[in-house]
């Protein structure tokens, strides 16, 4: 009886082994390849790592620029209701502030200025020419505890604070509302008690 020899179910893993450098060779190029790969697919994973990264730095962004509106508004806002207040002569004043008080009316005659009435031109005490006064029909009055240009208002009729008076303008809520017209006129408006008087604009000059 004849025993053949089993061919090899391979032939091509015989030739690969008959063959080294063939084998050694293949094996080379599989390993580039996989290398390509492996290189492509980190290359893929960082740019899909580097879009996530630019992603994330535009919504940083813009949560931040949305974050910095939204701080802007609220300080604006909280600016709105904050009233301006200024601190003279030791006292706080606040707009809108409202204090019963006395009103009296003086002229630029010498019974109303004393001494002030023979100095020419004729001014109040922050520079303003009284002619000019006249002229534009500006309503202003005089106090000692209010700044030089601050707007109030007595019993709903607006004033500016241009002029300074004697002691008895120094106590709050009292104030000489200047009439250009003669004396006789200022004594016709006389004496006004509890008079409302509205702080409408503070001005920051400590003078």
């Amino acid at each position: 009886m004849r025993y053949r020899s089993e061919k090899p179910k391979n032939r091509k893993v015989l030739i690969m082994i008959r063959n080294p450098k063939k084998f050694y060779a293949i094996l080379f190029l599989a390993a580039l390849l996989a290398l390509a790969l492996i290189s492509a697919s980190f290359k893929i994973a960082n740019a899909s790592i580097e879009r996530d990264i630019t992603r994330m730095q535009e919504e940083m962004t813009e949560t931040w620029a949305q974050f910095e509106a939204q701080q802007a508004a609220r300080l604006a806002e909280q600016k709105q209701h904050i009233k301006p207040t200024v601190e003279y002569k030791g006292r706080l004043f606040v707009e809108g502030m409202h204090i019963t008080g006395e009103a009296t009316h003086y002229c630029k005659c010498a019974k109303c200025c004393g001494k002030w009435a023979n100095i020419t031109p004729r001014k109040t005490a922050d520079g303003t020419l009284l002619n000019e006064i006249d002229r534009t029909g500006e309503k202003t009055a005089s106090c000692n505890w209010l700044p030089f240009n601050t707007i109030v208002t007595v019993d709903g009729d607006q004033y500016r604070v241009a002029d300074r008076g004697g002691k008895g303008l120094d106590e709050v809520g009292v104030v000489d509302i200047y009439v250009p017209g003669s004396h006789q006129d200022a004594l016709k408006l006389g004496r006004l008690r509890n008079v409302d008087i509205v702080i409408v604009s503070l001005h920051k000059d400590k003078v």
